[in-house]
């Protein structure tokens, strides 16, 4: 709703039906200025991202329950950011699971497994396994975002590089890691093509391989302390069933609204 996503008055962040996937039951939130009630207190703390100007699309699926659907919507959501790239003073657009501040909370974290090559956890009794062993663990929160993502939020790349759209779905599995994690789990030596095995968020075993080191963030707000994070590329990983694109460059008014609209349908 419009509180939820902290939008200003006026017609920006009125609801937007998308069309095209209705039967999917799809329908955007287009808000602006969304993080910027939240950071009052930003000219004391740097929160690591764009805090004022971005707008976000909200895409709400039914869970998939099998591949074909999780397929089927997969493209939708890429339709859907195509869409919203073409529109007039986009400079960026990504998707995340989870935006910081906007859902009061760090969001979906866990234990992860440093993998020393790629057939080592077959199972998750090779997970419980490794899982025993502290030198090869570390806690994170877990993300799922899209190429675009960074550029639309503004969070740096610190290290090697981010998602791109030349990623594909079905190429092996890459991670981006946040400052603090290489920091704390890597000490100081190149995390760029280790390997990260979050299975036990996702139920996908398959490893990470990391590509990309990018700014911290403060997930929870200004007083927190930046969480350390991992972010998987949701289109190769299993799908969320609430899907947010952030975009920079345009702000929310009526006339985007309306080109979101047209573009969607």
């Amino acid at each position: 709703d419009r509180s939820a996503l902290g939008a200003r008055d006026g017609g920006s962040g009125r609801a937007a039906l998308l069309g095209a996937l209705a039967a999917a039951t799809t329908v955007l939130l287009v808000g602006a200025g969304l993080l910027a009630r939240s950071y009052a207190t930003l000219s004391r703390v740097d929160p690591g991202f764009r805090a004022a100007g971005p707008v976000v699309v909200s895409v709400r699926f039914p869970w998939a329950e099998d591949t074909a659907s999780a397929l089927r919507q997969r493209a939708k959501v890429a339709a859907v950011v195509a869409r919203l790239r073409a529109l007039p003073g986009v400079g960026a657009a990504g998707t995340v699971n989870h935006l910081p501040v906007l859902g009061g909370d760090a969001g979906s974290s866990g234990t992860f497994i440093l993998q020393a090559a790629e057939g080592e956890v077959t199972s998750f009794d090779d997970w419980r396994r490794l899982v025993k062993d502290s030198t090869r663990t570390g806690e994170a929160a877990y993300r799922l975002a899209g190429d675009g993502y960074f550029a639309a939020m503004g969070i740096p790349v610190v290290r090697g590089r981010v998602f791109t759209r030349d990623d594909r779905d079905d190429d092996p599995p890459s991670a981006v890691i946040s400052a603090s994690l290489a920091r704390r789990r890597f000490a100081g030596a190149d995390p760029i093509g280790r390997l990260i095995q979050f299975g036990n968020m996702d139920g996908d075993l398959r490893p990470m391989r990391v590509v990309g080191v990018v700014g911290d963030v403060r997930e929870a707000g200004p007083d927190g302390a930046p969480y350390p994070t991992v972010y998987a590329l949701d289109r190769q990983r299993p799908p969320s069933a609430s899907v947010l694109v952030v975009l920079a460059g345009a702000p929310a008014s009526p006339a985007l609204d309306a080109a979101a609209r047209a573009r969607a349908t």
